[in-house]
């Protein structure tokens, strides 16, 4: 029986309060902007004020086999779990998994260091970026 590592790849729902701007557009930058969704999701245990919940959906999977160091037999998945997707279809989605093997490209590499280097923050900020737009 193989090994997988599975990444679930859900929705939530992260509340802004208080944000005053023009218009709903200009509403939606400025919340962008406020939250550092990576540090939210590291310390909002509803103390502070924070309202973070799973909004009760996963948009993709994503399956990688233990030991494929190259990725080459992971697979993305359509939310029902079965389908595979079709990403040449979907440009976002390209983007998503390129970040993603960038970052465990990352995550693999014994230096620590690569956790500083702004490139690395910038994609995992775009991959939760997408996360919220799906």
């Amino acid at each position: 029986m193989k090994e997988h590592d599975v990444h679930l790849y859900a929705s939530v729902r992260v509340k802004v309060k208080g944000v005053k701007a023009e218009d709903h557009p200009g509403a939606i930058t400025l919340a962008e902007q406020r939250v550092d969704l990576h540090e939210l999701f590291r310390t909002c245990d509803g103390r502070q004020g924070c309202e973070v919940e799973y909004a009760e959906e996963i948009t993709y999977f994503l399956v990688d086999e233990r030991g494929d160091k190259e990725f080459k037999n992971s697979t993305w998945y359509e939310k029902d779990g079965e389908t595979p997707t079709d990403s040449e279809a979907n440009p976002r989605l390209r983007l998503t998994q390129a970040l993603t093997r960038l970052l465990e490209y990352v995550d693999s590499c014994p230096d620590a260091q690569a956790e500083e280097d702004p490139r690395v923050t910038e994609a995992r900020a775009l991959l939760a970026l997408e996360a919220l737009r799906d």
